[in-house]
């Protein structure tokens, strides 16, 4: 534990649920010692000794985790759009890169509309810019751009999904 500046306290431990998170329970697990009295530079050095491991082994578990809880979502997310191939949205351009841009809709799903969809140009990806530009007509599509696009298809596992432009 350190001091917390912006309260003023010379001592301050932040944690949440130790159900949820390993580093929290080692906090806690050396909180109640200390306050049984128990705490010794024997115990200290030894806790010492395994914080650099639980810290990097529960790093890794977080990650894996949120990886776990993202695909879970694209998948959720698939699912809710599947039979509604054909239907026409309003979104945002929410990412850009050499083959495909990122389409958000306001119910936060997200798809793809590949650069091989674009009927009226050939588009070239401008990475300084954020944006791809037709060779022929120079027309952009850049990052937040508003946007309407029809479902072109859905994959719920592996969760896809596409879009063209209207």
């Amino acid at each position: 534990c350190a001091g917390h500046f912006g309260l003023s306290f010379p001592y301050y431990c932040h944690f949440t649920s130790p159900i949820r998170r390993y580093p929290d329970l080692a906090i806690h697990r050396i909180i109640k010692t200390d306050l049984a009295g128990k705490l010794t530079q024997k115990s200290t050095e030894a806790m010492e000794a395994r914080v650099s491991e639980i810290a990097r082994q529960s790093s890794i578990r977080e990650r894996v985790a949120m990886e776990a809880e993202r695909a879970a979502d694209d998948m959720k997310k698939a699912e809710f759009m599947y039979g509604k191939e054909g239907q026409e949205f309003d979104g945002v351009v929410s990412g850009v890169s050499r083959n495909v841009f990122f389409v958000q809709l306001d119910s936060t799903v997200e798809g793809v509309v590949p650069l091989s969809s674009l009927q009226d140009d050939y588009y070239v990806y401008n990475e300084k810019m954020y944006c791809v530009v037709g060779e022929r007509t120079r027309r952009k599509i850049s990052l937040g751009d508003n946007i309407r696009v029809r479902l072109v298809s859905v994959s719920v596992y592996p969760p896809r999904i596409e879009f063209e432009p209207v």
